[in-house]
């Protein structure tokens, strides 16, 4: 008979949750887990999940001029979904 870590058992537990039960981060925590296993613990994987997220949704991209001197930034992108949904 085999005992199960600690890890095992919370990964049958979340194998077992329903997709649709989990949030947008659950998700893609669960995605990223499976896809590089043991290399990195669950509280550096959220962490880099929480800073993509914020990255990605909130916060402004610089756009350079390309050969001038002019650098733009763009609104975050929730600020276009949230446009885009109100606008329907």
């Amino acid at each position: 008979m085999t005992v199960k870590t600690e890890e095992e058992i919370e990964r049958d537990k979340r194998s077992q949750v329903p997709a649709k039960t989990m949030t947008f981060k659950e998700k893609m925590t669960e995605r990223i887990r499976e896809s590089i296993g043991d290399l990195i613990s669950d509280e550096e994987l959220s962490k880099i999940v929480d800073e993509g997220i914020r990255s990605a949704f909130f916060e402004r991209k610089q756009i350079s001029g390309g050969y001038s001197s002019d650098t733009r930034f763009t609104t975050p992108l929730i600020n276009d979904i949230v446009i885009s949904l109100v606008d329907v």
